[in-house]
């Protein structure tokens, strides 16, 4: 819908004229940028949809007739490496689903990112995006992200550019920031916190190697877990535990984020539905 010129004009001459009930779907935050969040101030309920969870995965699949392993540490594997998007279930084989998000992702950046934002130095910006997408779940800063590019890459950036280049990841709705809970602890104070995936397919169409690193799969899991369901989300340490700590209209929750991975993949994977 945001990519349709004049939409707004539209859509407020319905509202003025009363007796409407009106619904707009768009794939970031940018559809309500600019004018119309202007004009609507007020008067709209913003509903944050995220892709299929686990469950719903299992669902959709039964849904449309495709097979689902009796075994569920199996079937929660190929949820993980094939993502959430619905979609997706549409191919057959593991390249075309990653062929499709391979596609949703280059839309994003080209139809809705390069739309709103001015990119100078478009292989800086595929390397920020490439790096915060890979370290997903990881404690990240704009310093420690700026050395690392710089050490590691070679890439040299400004503070205040790569702080625009993450919010622009946040409201293209690729990632989402989880700010700390521990403001008085050290890596508060320095600025750092999280990043998850809006979907962990992200991560696997920019590598290939599928192996499952379970730690900050399931911390991303567990993240959008909460989200779904109505609960604000924050990241810090209550005692020697990293935790996730999550608050809303039911009772506040905390998620232990200690998982002991030198284990058998089958039992990591148990954990996870526990």
């Amino acid at each position: 819908m945001q990519n349709v010129e004049g939409f707004e004009d539209v859509l407020n001459g319905f509202r003025t004229e009363g007796g409407f009930s009106i619904f707009i779907t768009g794939s970031n935050s940018y559809l309500l940028s600019g004018e119309l969040a202007t004009k609507l101030t007020g008067c709209y309920i913003e509903f944050e949809m995220q892709t299929l969870d686990f469950g719903e995965y299992c669902q959709m699949k039964r849904f449309l007739g495709l097979p689902v392993s009796p075994n569920p540490v199996a079937e929660f594997d190929a949820y993980i490496l094939e993502g959430g998007f619905p979609k997706a279930m549409d191919y057959p084989g593991l390249a075309d689903k990653r062929a499709y998000v391979t596609a949703v992702i280059q839309e994003i950046f080209e139809k809705d990112v390069r739309r709103h934002v001015k990119i100078k130095n478009v292989s800086v910006f595929n390397q920020v995006r490439e790096y915060v997408i890979n370290n997903c779940g990881a404690t990240m800063s704009l310093s420690n992200i700026q050395s690392d590019l710089e050490s590691k890459r070679g890439v040299k950036i400004k503070r205040e550019t790569l702080a625009r280049y993450l919010q622009t990841f946040e409201d293209a709705e690729v990632v989402s920031k989880c700010a700390r809970f521990d403001l008085k602890s050290r890596k508060s104070l320095r600025g750092e916190q999280k990043y998850y995936l809006a979907d962990l397919s992200f991560y696997f169409v920019l590598n290939t190697d599928n192996r499952i690193n379970y730690g900050p799969v399931l911390e991303n899991i567990v993240y959008r877990y909460a989200r779904v369901r109505g609960y604000k989300v924050s990241v810090g340490r209550i005692g020697k535990l990293e935790c996730l700590a999550a608050n809303g209209n039911q009772c506040p929750r905390c998620f232990c984020l200690r998982f002991n991975f030198r284990c058998s993949k089958r039992a990591s994977a148990s954990s996870a539905r526990r």
